[in-house]
């Protein structure tokens, strides 16, 4: 039941209008939750082909930190094996994200923390993989700048340290 009321929680796409804008392109919305007055939301960056990427708190009953990749194409209703890619660099290990509407996640904690730490080293290109439901590579560019403060932002409301 817990991991049911967790994956209903996570999969929630954060509402457009009344995003706040920082001095870099990720768009972060943090709310009050009327229950438990504990803040929850996340930041928002949207890829070049209109693809979302997503760093998220929010659960119904204990907060969580997730990384979420909604593709502007259709994905398939099933878990996803994801890789992603800051700049040059290796690519983060491909690792099975969770079938979401629209999309996938992951609430692995390793995974999080090495996805901020990365945004935190100045990464402007992030590339997201998955594989479609044809198993047909499905990729997503995005333009990353000053990403950190934002990111940090939804850790710091999600109970995490700052990285």
């Amino acid at each position: 039941m817990k991991k049911l009321l967790l994956a209903a929680a996570v999969v929630a796409v954060l509402p457009i209008a009344g995003m706040a804008q920082l001095s870099s392109n990720w768009a972060v919305n943090l709310r009050s939750d009327p229950m438990t007055d504990k803040k929850e939301g996340g930041a928002v960056l949207f890829g070049t082909n209109g693809s979302r990427l997503l760093v998220a708190c929010n659960g119904l009953i204990e907060k969580t930190l997730s990384i979420q990749f909604f593709p502007k194409s259709y994905l398939g209703s099933r878990d996803n094996v994801v890789m992603v890619r800051f700049d040059s660099d290796s690519p983060l290990p491909a690792t099975v994200w969770t079938y979401a509407k629209d999309g996938a996640y992951t609430i692995n904690p390793a995974y999080v923390d090495a996805f901020s730490v990365r945004v935190g080293t100045g990464a402007t290109s992030i590339i997201v993989r998955a594989l479609n439901y044809e198993d047909q590579p499905l990729d997503a560019v995005f333009v990353s700048n000053n990403g950190l403060v934002a990111i940090n932002q939804v850790r710091q409301a999600c109970g995490k340290p700052a990285q």
